[in-house]
């Protein structure tokens, strides 16, 4: 049962967008917020999800103040980087932490997944699309945090997390192999395309 009734659903006007001058939500109550949606400038869907997926035992404050040292460590690795540039090069240097992730998250993307099918009693590995665009995104969160996590143990998680998305928004290191591996190996198993049930 709701509890507000008569209230109007919340609306979420982008930054550029104005709200129309009749539009009910002027006159009358408005229910309160979801849970998970947010309205900040500074939020951002895939950094959530990147968030949540390092999140061990519940410790997403951790996993917090990780992203933010990992924000803050690509900020100084790309200003760096811009400060021994060319004049040609300068400008190209993305500086922005949520773009260079986006960018990065991007690039490892999978055009084709492996399913597993059973067939006779034989488990086959069957190349297939990604069922949703989500789960390509996390498949590619999944291989970034993985190859983050192949690193010496007295580098800090933030570090090797700065430099595997830095990495990989230039379409190189471990994450950006790891889904060229995935791809050879569809490839490989294409004879069993036809094994796919969806």
């Amino acid at each position: 049962m709701k509890i507000y009734n008569l209230a109007v659903e919340p609306k979420f006007l982008k930054a550029d967008e104005k709200l129309d001058p009749n539009d009910p939500c002027k006159f009358s109550q408005v229910q309160p917020c979801p849970k998970w949606v947010h309205s900040g400038s500074n939020w951002d869907q895939l950094v959530f999800k990147l968030t949540g997926m390092m999140t061990k035992n519940g410790e997403r404050e951790t996993a917090r103040a990780a992203m933010r040292n990992t924000f803050a460590e690509i900020k100084y690795i790309q200003l760096t980087k811009r400060n021994n540039s060319s004049a040609e090069e300068y400008s190209h240097i993305e500086m922005n932490p949520i773009k260079v992730i986006r960018s990065a998250v991007n690039n490892c993307i999978p055009l084709l997944l492996l399913h597993h099918v059973q067939r006779g009693g034989v488990l086959y590995k069957v190349p297939a699309p990604p069922q949703t665009q989500d789960r390509a995104t996390h498949v590619a969160i999944k291989n970034i945090i993985t190859a983050a996590k192949d690193k010496p143990r007295d580098t800090r998680i933030w570090v090797s997390l700065a430099r595997e998305i830095i990495s990989a928004s230039e379409n190189t290191g471990r994450a950006v192999e790891m889904k060229v591996d995935l791809h050879k190996e569809c490839e490989e198993n294409k004879a069993y395309a036809s094994y796919r049930k969806w």
